[in-house]
């Protein structure tokens, strides 16, 4: 396997993408649902969403090159302090989203409590789940230092492909950490990275047309090709993950952007109240504002707020409950 190199920021780079790409993604669903099929709203909400697919993907490719690269350790000590990673943050924000409920006059019972725990899919803590699945299965599977990472590569690609079947299961989005790992070793080549970016842009092109093809025939936004398992939406992530693996590798970041990324995660769980406050207090927001501006500006205040929020924790040592996945 090829030595893989310790310059680090284009991880972070890579992160804050994400992180952008998951709320633009949320953001566009506003325009997608209840509306026209043919409306140019529509079209480009769909056009936002398709290309934002690979978000939730990377962050497990960049989870498992991180972990994987790093060096191995007693379960014990790996379980504590992934479990610091995620567990203070998971219980945080699921005790933020029953507030937010309440507040907003929903009936919590017993029942509604315990689907919080056995599906919490409300405001996408679904994510913790998988991730959980995908910090042990890291640890009992490793890759060893010798594994060949092109052959990896194509294995972890045919394996999510196969899996569709069945969904986005949680072993999909285990091998979508195997294969950050095995395409963050690869050898650089900027041309490559070149073809893998316009190869990735025609992938999530094929989303945009499937998607508008078969909602058309619908009448309704059909999400079948946005799946994360999806034939295009996974090739476009292996691609693009490694051509933004070796373009990004030498770029000197600015601080504000490893202020942006130490964020992600609570600007991830954060997000979609910002957008579910803004959309009932401003029910026109859809009807009135374009697509354009208005997922421009959820955008910006959905991130911008909890990047806030996370500097001005700062000051009590918050912050560390957020710390990157």
């Amino acid at each position: 396997m090829a030595e893989m190199r310790r310059n680090e920021s284009w991880c972070s780079l890579v992160r804050v993408f994400s992180m952008l790409m998951v709320v633009a993604l949320h953001s566009s669903g506003l325009w997608l649902t209840g509306s026209d099929v043919t409306s140019a709203n529509w079209r480009f909400a769909n056009a936002i969403n398709s290309a934002c697919r690979p978000a939730v993907p990377f962050f497990f490719m960049l989870s498992g090159y991180l972990i994987c690269r790093g060096a191995s350790m007693p379960f014990a000590v790996y379980a504590r302090k992934r479990l610091w990673r995620i567990g203070p943050a998971f219980l945080l924000a699921t005790g933020l989203a029953l507030s937010y409920r309440a507040a907003t006059g929903e009936h919590l019972g017993v029942s509604v409590l315990w689907s919080w725990i056995t599906t919490p899919q409300f405001y996408h803590l679904w994510f913790f789940y998988p991730l959980a699945f995908v910090y042990v299965g890291l640890w009992l599977l490793r890759p060893t230092a010798s594994a060949e990472p092109v052959p990896g590569i194509f294995v972890c690609f045919a394996l999510i492909c196969i899996l569709d079947w069945r969904g986005e299961s949680f072993a999909a989005f285990l091998l979508y950490a195997f294969a950050g790992y095995f395409i963050a070793a690869t050898a650089r080549s900027r041309q490559m990275s070149v073809l893998a970016t316009l190869a990735g842009v025609v992938m999530l092109m094929w989303v945009y047309v499937a998607t508008a093809r078969v909602s058309a025939a619908a009448g309704h936004l059909d999400q079948q090709w946005y799946r994360y398992t999806s034939l295009p939406v996974v090739a476009a992530s292996f691609l693009l993950f490694f051509a933004m693996r070796h373009l990004l590798d030498e770029i000197r970041i600015p601080r504000v952007v490893e202020r942006a990324s130490a964020a992600s995660l609570l600007v991830y769980c954060g997000h979609p109240f910002i957008i579910d406050a803004i959309s009932r207090r401003f029910p026109a927001l859809v009807p009135e504002i374009g697509a354009p501006t208005g997922i421009a500006l959820l955008v910006v205040v959905c991130a911008g707020t909890p990047i806030l929020v996370h500097r001005s924790w700062r000051l009590f040592d918050i912050f560390k409950l957020f710390v990157r996945a």
